[in-house]
């Protein structure tokens, strides 16, 4: 933001005797007629004028002018008027160096009239154009700038153009540069291109005539009654695409009642107190170029997953029409608009940082704190940037496989637009390789498209002793199989490649199915802080576990396994938690919990007490391993019911937890651990627990845990453990965070989109949750 009026903020110093002599020897560096036709080239083509093919034709009509009067038309491009692209062969023959139309601009602002100063006061303005100057032109380049345009144009041409447009911005709102962030380094030359590009930067940047205009008298009392109404709201109003909305838009921000866990309200407030209930989006030709770009992203807003109607309402639409002077009215109008789409963006900021719902709600118990995030400053910068889709990447997770599930996104949105790839004939029994099937051309054409068939086998042609036939081939021959194979992978199916009835179900299930799981399983991504240390997730879905060496979230730092999670029913279901693990059990005790001794293993006693020495448990009093084994009595089963006694179950290679737990204590009692079930990890589907989940390679997980652990915990020293004679307790220098979460698709860093079942129906909760019908 610039200074307000009376700022004490210091700047830089005005540029000395020797540096103005500088600049002066650049602006003489080229008879002003020559200099005035190259300058016109560039007005012209921001004004639009059409000389198609010939600058002799525009040129004269400035050639005669001084630098600094074509200069001021450069500038005065950030009031609003638009590039127009067509001059961009025409311009490119005859610019100057970009540096030199740097030193004009800095010229131009160095000497503004006065009538331009009132709303900054005391000539800030002209400080602010020296500052500019003395920056770009003196003091990055050269600290005094003595000499000639010979000591500073080079130095100012090897920099790059997306750091001097920051320098500028820097300088325009008030800012100090950072001198740090310069380099030397020589660059690839400055084109038209970039020329082009700062013109049109120029024509973004709020002026102190936008201030004064927009920000008059009315305008701020109409601001200040919208922001003290409360209830205007992107999302309030007629869905802003064309069509009926899927559904109904989310609630309005006045109506969210005591629900403003971000502190949206709040965040409102702020942005308009901080610059005196003035419009942050409005100059006095309409809407900025922000404004605009914002807009459509909100319009674009499935792009992340979430829904355009929620944002872009028939309010905010209506930006682009206004203009020109105003009854009071139409200002209030326009000021409700301005806070409307202020209100738009703090939604979407919020619901791109921290996602749409509690993710308790959703049964995501994470209890992980967040690092704190200002709303306003991030719509704030929104309001002054010239790249609202990189701000607003860098408010989303900067997790790698996020970004990921975003392209993954786009591409199934435009598979959902070809619905015929689905229309496959059922088959009446399994198909294998060699099998002929009348679905194979429409087969081969769904695999090639979501890429699990090469182009080249997808347009094969059978063949009937060297004779090429001319229907494509119905057997399903060995390509085909290797991608049905490929494709069940992808989706958590026995990749045996024979198409099955599970398998077809998989392949008709409508792109626009997929597409929602992407959405909501983008949710869940935003719920998750961003990681201090390496965690241990496991995905139940998926059936696997992700043991990170680092904090980036890429597979060559990440050990991967199967694992078992918990069944289906209810009950039994695997809870979606985050705890630290704490501690090793080399061969231990199984605790058996109450409500499964009870319901399983109760009846079994009672009608056979030898059951207990068969699978090796034990009655026991007190919570410690130390608890010696009591005699097996009616009294004690009986105590064993009540709850007053506790089973457990001898550690050896047929304990249920196998040899080995990873302990990260939570009020779920569940826990990592091996298993002696070993078999049951050939399934695809691996919901066979009763909550806790079992590890397909223990040891090479004790090995990740222990690496810092006190000892030299090699895997012959941990195999060794897991098969001595005692139990032993190890505990972790440094708790590592595990984390139990719930995803239904994941996009690789090969390219593959995986798909899982929703084996708990969290994805229909959280459909549910989110106000949306289901995609199918």
């Amino acid at each position: 933001m610039p200074p307000q009026a009376g700022s004490s903020e210091s700047h830089e110093p005005a540029p000395s005797r020797s540096a103005q002599e500088a600049l002066q020897a650049v602006l003489s560096a080229a008879p002003d007629a020559k200099r005035g036709a190259r300058l016109f080239v560039v007005c012209a083509a921001c004004h639009g004028l059409h000389a198609e093919g010939s600058a002799e034709r525009m040129a004269p009509a400035l050639a005669g002018q001084h630098p600094r009067v074509i200069a001021k038309e450069l500038v005065d491009y950030r009031y609003g008027i638009r590039w127009d692209f067509r001059m961009e062969r025409v311009a490119a023959r005859h610019v100057m160096p970009l540096a030199r139309d740097i030193a004009d601009i800095a010229f131009y602002l160095g000497n503004l009239p006065s009538e331009r100063t009132d709303s900054l006061g005391d000539g800030e303005w002209i400080a602010q154009g020296r500052q500019l100057y003395t920056t770009l032109c003196v003091s990055c380049h050269g600290p005094d700038g003595a000499g000639s345009d010979a000591r500073f144009i080079p130095r100012l041409a090897g920099q790059r153009y997306d750091y001097l447009l920051r320098q500028l911005h820097d300088v325009v709102e008030g800012r100090r540069p950072n001198m740090a962030a310069i380099h030397d380094e020589p660059l690839r030359k400055l084109d038209m291109q970039e020329l082009n590009g700062l013109a049109d930067y120029l024509s973004r940047l709020p002026s102190a005539r936008d201030a004064r205009a927009a920000g008059s008298k009315p305008m701020r009392a109409a601001i200040a009654a919208a922001v003290a109404e409360a209830d205007i709201c992107a999302c309030k109003g007629t869905p802003a695409r064309e069509g009926p909305a899927e559904e109904p838009p989310r609630e309005a921000l006045g109506s969210l009642g005591p629900s403003d866990p971000h502190g949206m309200r709040q965040a409102l407030r702020a942005i308009y107190a901080g610059r005196d209930a003035s419009p942050l989006w409005l100059g006095p030709r309409g809407p900025t170029a922000q404004a605009l770009a914002l807009l459509a992203r909100l319009r674009a807003a499935d792009a992340y997953g979430l829904r355009p109607q929620d944002y872009a309402s028939a309010a905010i639409a209506e930006l682009p029409s206004i203009h020109g002077p105003a009854a009071a009215d139409q200002v209030a109008r326009w000021a409700r608009s301005d806070v409307a789409l202020t209100a738009a963006a703090l939604r979407l900021v919020a619901d791109l940082h921290f996602g749409r719902v509690d993710p308790r709600q959703a049964g995501f118990q994470l209890d992980a704190p967040r690092e704190p995030f200002d709303l306003a400053a991030a719509v704030e910068r929104l309001a002054a940037t010239v790249d609202v889709g990189g701000v607003l990447a860098s408010i989303e997770p900067q997790f790698y496989h996020y970004k990921l599930l975003e392209v993954a996104l786009q591409r199934y949105r435009e598979l959902a637009e070809r619905p015929s790839l689905k229309q496959l004939p059922a088959p009446a029994r399994p198909v294998r390789k060699g099998d002929s099937y009348p679905g194979t051309p429409a087969l081969r054409r769904l695999l090639a498209a979501v890429g699990d068939l090469p182009e080249a086998g997808a347009g094969a042609t059978g063949h009937r002793d060297g004779r090429s036939l001319t229907t494509p081939r119905l057997r399903i021959d060995a390509p085909l199989a290797a991608a049905i194979a490929k494709f069940q992978a992808r989706h958590g199916l026995t990749a045996d490649g024979v198409l099955g009835k599970a398998t077809y179900a998989a392949l008709t299930t409508p792109f626009a199915h997929r597409v929602r799981q992407i959405e909501l399983t983008l949710e869940r991504w935003r719920w998750l802080p961003a990681f201090d240390s390496p965690p241990i997730i496991v995905n139940i879905p998926q059936f696997r576990l992700f043991a990170f060496r680092s904090t980036a979230d890429r597979k060559a730092s990440i050990l991967q396994m199967d694992v078992i999670v918990g069944k289906r029913y209810p009950r039994f279901q695997t809870p979606v938690f985050a705890a630290d693990m704490k501690y090793v059990v080399f061969r231990p005790y199984w605790d058996i919990p109450y409500s499964i001794m009870r319901r399983e293993m109760l009846p079994e006693i009672r009608a056979n007490p030898a059951y207990l020495a068969r699978e090796h448990l034990e009655i026991v009093a007190g919570e410690t391993d130390a608890a010696q084994p009591l005699p097996v009595t009616a009294e004690n089963i009986e105590a064993l019911a009540a709850g007053k006694l506790r089973l457990r179950q001898q550690p050896g290679p047929d304990n249920a937890l196998g040899l080995i737990k990873f302990m990260f204590p939570n009020h779920y009692n569940v826990y990592l651990h091996s298993t002696p079930a070993h078999q049951l990890f050939n399934e695809s589907r691996r919901a066979f627990s009763h909550g806790c989940i079992r590890v397909s390679d223990p040891v090479a997980l004790a090995e990740h845990v222990l690496r810092n652990a006190t000892g030299d915990w090699t895997r012959e020293r941990i195999q060794a453990a897991m098969d001595g004679a005692r139990t032993q307790r190890v505990s972790l220098v440094k708790p590592i965070r595990v984390m139990i979460l719930y995803g239904t698709v994941l996009a690789t860093e090969s390219g593959d989109v995986l798909f899982f079942d929703d084996i708990y129906g969290g994805d229909r909760r959280l459909e549910a949750l989110l106000g949306l019908k289901p995609a199918i």
